[in-house]
């Protein structure tokens, strides 16, 4: 189907629409965890819960969106450590299940370049929140193009992602000039000295 340009201009700024088209195109049904909170212009939902087929038209009605204010994927999943098995964590029940799609590195590439493109094209994203998902190098090279190129961001978390010393550094030089830039949550990003002294310096440069 090959759309007009009425259909790209409404897709860009009605969301649900574009995602429940998409998710009719692929034959595949709208997921209420990725829906609740549209009336707000908010995505906010555990991403944990997205199967593999599911995460395409989610991911292409992201990349050409410009009205969202609040882009928060968050994952709840733990590995142990000792065994080398896996749980799901979700207030105090703790079961075994199969490591969800989030966690594998085809989903976060794909999401980081759909975030990517989001954060190039939006008029009003203001929060943008990644929590405890396995942002590896490649993904970050991708999320600090869009950082580099975004005038509204004004929260900005990496809460448990693990990003080390040299995903911060990719990250702080993406936002050194994102003067919209207000918070910024590393809580978890396993940084050493070398992170808390770019910190440091991101700080002395930025408003955040």
């Amino acid at each position: 189907m090959i759309e007009t340009v009425r259909q790209r201009q409404q897709n860009a700024v009605d969301f649900k629409s574009c995602y429940e088209n998409l998710c009719a195109l692929q034959g595949c049904c709208p997921l209420s965890v990725v829906t609740a909170n549209l009336g707000d212009e908010t995505v906010d939902c555990n991403a944990d819960r997205i199967p593999l087929q599911d995460w395409n038209p989610i991911l292409n009605a992201t990349r050409i969106n410009k009205h969202l204010k609040v882009i928060a994927l968050r994952s709840y999943w733990q590995e142990k450590v000792n065994t080398g098995q896996s749980e799901f964590v979700s207030g105090l029940t703790t079961c075994r299940k199969k490591t969800p799609p989030i966690r594998s590195k085809d989903v976060t590439y794909k999401l980081c370049r759909a975030i990517k493109d989001c954060l190039g094209v939006t008029e009003q994203l203001e929060v943008l929140i990644l929590q405890n998902i396995p942002l590896r190098s490649r993904d970050l090279n991708y999320l600090s193009k869009g950082l580099s190129r975004n005038k509204t961001l004004k929260h900005l978390s990496f809460e448990n992602c693990q990003i080390g010393d040299n995903g911060f550094e990719v990250i702080s030089s993406a936002i050194r000039n994102c003067y919209s830039l207000q918070s910024l949550n590393l809580t978890g990003c396993c940084l050493t000295w070398r992170g808390a002294e770019m910190l440091a310096n991101l700080i002395k440069v930025s408003m955040i």
